[in-house]
């Protein structure tokens, strides 16, 4: 009987019996299933198209190109790993702390290892559902040559191990965390740091290093660049990675009840009372007032503004601080590289560009998306609610420290861009007026987008739902924006039906479409940039009509999804 007892894995079981009561569980899976087998009668309809319609020449020319639709499907299920399941996993332990279920769960007869093990397993069935779903787009890959069955089960073991891994750190992030935002923040960021040192690892020759890290050994097998030792060593080095993880993760869920309040706030408030006794000693010397300000005819925008970070002078002063001096001493060696070279050389800039943007859509995203969320949460929504503000008001109010956040991320990329461009300036045959473009059209596009994903993710979290369930939708949403445009080029490619419209001349207007393509051409072929102005100025205005649509769903339904928390 104890045995039985013991082999029925109760968080296992509740955790999937939850998962399998959500609408939201069958709708993501019917949407990623639908996608996939989309793409693969569509590689399939446009394969037979050009059989039919080839010579025996060009016949042979077209077997061996499971190879290239392998190595798309690869970046497409490599990149949504490494996006998607970290929001997936993150707010497991967090909720359970949230909701005071944690402490209960410590105390029955469950260690700390089934508890993290059976949350870390529960959370990875999804996942490995998902990555089923590539059968279809696997045998098309298979069926065109190119492609053997031994790398297509590289390629499953290989994002089985990268799920593996990264479940383990998010769980690791979410068993430290004290709130899901904070996971949230924590394993993007160690993600991002990860993502941050590639260049680096290929300055030093030690990109082998990396590709162990990463668990994308097995993949490079399949397109011919990588040993096998460093296969199975990359899958060693992933396992003894998955085994860190769990462990800090078992040290960290038990720990949680005794580790006091943290966060940057706290932080800077332990600076402020060391800062004041060293004052004091100092002769009590003081710039400024220290009083603090009063809800006026707005309390809802005050009671934001108090408890954001970034709108206190002073530890904006520091957070700016902290994020910037890094980033220059960064640049400053970019720049030196790069005049080194007569500014000839600035894509290291631009790619610079491109890691940063990734971090910042997702704080921004993140914190936007939390800050209904987190009423519900903290019981505070009625308390709201009574108060003599509409709806509308009170949304429009919780929103006040967004435009201060978005001046506080969206520095790196200024700084970025400035020296990017005074780079470009260096030339001998440098184009002033291009440079000046490139700089306002980055600004332009910059405040159009974290305007956009502003009220995108707002909106995720007017309806009453989990806290990482509405970040985990507001990521997809964003997500889903970048890669729509992409997939409907290759639809409109594949059946032959590009010009159904006159401003679609071919397939890359509709591409531009996509924010990350168009941010990518204006910094790594602004010439080509410039050919697509007027499609950029339609996206331009595209994602403004779309924030603003947003906008408005949002302030006029606010009272209606409000009462429903």
């Amino acid at each position: 009987m104890r045995i039985k007892t013991q082999m029925t894995l109760p968080v296992l079981v509740r955790e999937l019996a939850q998962l399998a009561a959500r609408r939201s569980t069958y709708v993501s899976r019917g949407v990623v299933a639908g996608l996939f087998y989309a793409i693969a009668l569509l590689s399939l309809y446009t394969t037979l198209h050009r059989l039919n319609s080839a010579s025996a020449a060009s016949v042979r020319s077209i077997l061996g190109g499971g190879k290239m639709v392998m190595m798309l499907l690869t970046g497409m299920v490599t990149t949504g790993i490494y996006l998607i399941l970290p929001a997936m996993v993150v707010g497991t332990i967090t909720s359970e702390r949230e909701n005071g279920t944690l402490d209960l769960m410590l105390v029955t007869r469950l260690n700390p290892w089934e508890i993290v093990f059976q949350k870390l397993f529960a959370r990875l069935v999804p996942m490995l559902s998902i990555l089923l779903l590539t059968t279809p787009f696997m045998a098309v890959a298979y069926s065109l040559g190119g492609v053997s069955a031994g790398d297509i089960a590289m390629a499953l073991a290989s994002w089985t191990m990268t799920s593996l891994k990264l479940a383990a750190l998010a769980i690791m992030c979410s068993a430290f965390s004290r709130s899901t935002v904070a996971a949230f923040f924590t394993t993007y960021g160690i993600l991002f740091a990860m993502t941050v040192a590639i260049p680096f690892m290929g300055f030093f020759q030690l990109g082998w290093l990396w590709v162990m890290i990463a668990g994308s050994a097995g993949m490079g097998n399949m397109f011919g660049r990588t040993g096998i030792w460093i296969i199975l060593g990359g899958f060693a080095v992933g396992f003894v990675f998955v085994g860190i993880y769990m462990a800090l993760a078992r040290v960290f869920i038990v720990r949680a009840g005794r580790r006091s309040k943290g966060g940057i706030k706290a932080s800077f408030r332990r600076v402020d009372s060391a800062m004041e006794r060293i004052n004091r000693g100092a002769g009590r010397r003081r710039w400024g007032r220290a009083s603090g300000s009063l809800p006026d005819e707005r309390p809802v925008a005050w009671r934001e503004r108090s408890a954001a970070v970034v709108c206190t002078p002073r530890y904006l002063f520091r957070l700016l601080a902290v994020i910037n001096v890094p980033m220059v001493l960064l640049l400053l060696i970019f720049l030196v590289f790069a005049l080194l070279k007569g500014g000839r050389e600035s894509v290291g800039f631009s790619i610079l560009m491109a890691i940063i943007w990734v971090p910042v859509a997702l704080a921004l995203c993140i914190y936007v998306s939390n800050l209904m969320s987190k009423e519900r949460a903290n019981q505070t929504m009625e308390v709201l609610l009574t108060t003599p503000l509409t709806a509308r008001e009170i949304l429009t109010q919780k929103l006040a420290a967004v435009p201060r956040l978005c001046w506080v991320i969206a520095t790196p990329l200024i700084m970025t861009m400035l020296f990017e461009a005074a780079v470009e300036m260096s030339r001998k045959n440098a184009n002033p007026g291009e440079v000046l473009a490139y700089a306002i059209l980055t600004l332009v596009f910059m405040a159009i987008y974290l305007y956009a994903i502003t009220w995108i993710t707002f909106a995720c979290s007017l309806k009453p739902r989990r806290r990482a369930q509405v970040v985990a939708m507001a990521v997809a949403r964003i997500f889903a924006i970048v890669v729509i445009p992409l997939l409907l080029a290759a639809l409109l490619e594949g059946l032959e039906i590009r010009r159904l419209a006159r401003w679609l001349p071919d397939g890359e207007n509709l591409i531009v479409m996509s924010p990350m393509v168009l941010l990518g051409m204006l910094e790594f072929d602004k010439g080509e940039f410039f050919k697509h102005s007027n499609v950029a100025f339609v996206n331009a205005l595209f994602y403004l009509s779309l924030a603003f649509i947003f906008r408005a769903r949002a302030l006029r339904w606010a009272r209606l999804h409000l009462r429903k928390g």
